[in-house]
């Protein structure tokens, strides 16, 4: 009985280790995420657009990941067990088309208004994991949940609008930042369901966005140089994004469930919002502050289900 009681001890303190752990990854997550947010919009406040941006990362990730580790990544990927189709999803949605779905909106709108309205992506993710990860008899939905969507909602129209609740005006990034949305849903999901290798994620990947942004960059005859300033933010990005940050990602979504990490997320756009305050001095509208609250309150209610 000693014995067994011990067990179940230690089981439950490492159960409780590992969500520490995820926490940790996620705050640095968050936080490496916002930096490259602010940087990627100041970048294309000069001459480089979001196929530039991708294109230019991606090769300096590739070239990085090939000094560091390339051996591992290769041996990891012909080993192994989930299928090379099911990796090229996970990078084409969790890399590619998310990055450059993200950058285009962040032309459209402003960094606050951008990444407030991506993070009401637990919303969609919560009922992603419900309906994909959890088995039929547990699809059940609190009302708590339901409030919290309708609070979040609300505060997304308000940042959309300027406050102006019946002059809603269709904004194209708005557009591209629900196929963001969209794309990191599926990636969150084949993450859970599928246990991706980070190694061979992270190089094919890169792989994937080199190749899409060359062939873009040169249908539309696009190829500049980059000055030696822009150069050096592009590999930062490079590294502390493409790298770092997704490592960070892979890292969270294992060590917490879908429905934890979906509420949690809240503390990104307030983050990421400091950092376009002190770094791009851009200003938070009376509107957008309101919206970014609601959509924090809208997720903590709901989050209140999941704790």
């Amino acid at each position: 009985m000693i014995a067994v009681e011990k067990a179940k001890k230690f089981k439950k303190a490492h159960a409780y280790l590992k969500k520490q752990v995820g926490y940790v990854y996620l705050l640095l997550m968050f936080f490496t995420s916002g930096v490259t947010t602010v940087l990627t919009k100041h970048l294309m406040s000069g001459g480089l657009n979001p196929f530039h941006i991708l294109t230019y990362t991606s090769f300096v990730g590739i070239i990085v990941l090939i000094i560091i580790n390339y051996k591992a990544g290769f041996r990891e990927l012909i080993h192994s067990k989930i299928g090379f189709e099911w990796l090229l999803l996970a990078a084409f949605t969790g890399f590619s088309l998310y990055e450059i779905t993200f950058n285009i909106a962040l032309q459209y709108m402003t960094v606050s208004q951008t990444i407030i309205i991506y993070y009401s992506h637990p919303i969609f993710l919560y009922f992603a994991g419900l309906f994909f990860l959890n088995h039929r008899n547990e699809r059940f939905v609190d009302k708590k949940v339901l409030v919290g969507i309708g609070l979040s909602f609300i505060g997304i129209y308000f940042v959309i609008t300027g406050g102006k609740l019946l002059a809603f005006t269709f904004n194209q990034g708005l557009f591209y930042i629900m196929i963001s949305i969209v794309s990191i849903m599926i990636f969150t999901i084949l993450g859970k369901k599928k246990k991706i290798p980070e190694k061979p994620f992270l190089f094919i990947g890169q792989a994937v966005s080199l190749v899409s942004g060359i062939i873009v960059l040169t249908l539309k005859g696009w190829w500049i140089i980059p000055t030696n300033k822009e150069m050096i933010y592009l590999i930062f990005i490079a590294v502390v994004y493409n790298l770092i940050n997704m490592l960070f990602y892979m890292k969270t979504i294992h060590y917490l469930s879908v429905e934890k990490l979906s509420t949690l997320t809240y503390l990104s756009p307030i983050i990421t919002s400091l950092l376009a305050v002190i770094i791009l001095k851009e200003p938070i509208l009376a509107a957008t502050a309101t919206g970014l609250v609601l959509v924090i309150l809208g997720n903590i209610i709901s989050s209140l289900k999941a704790t």
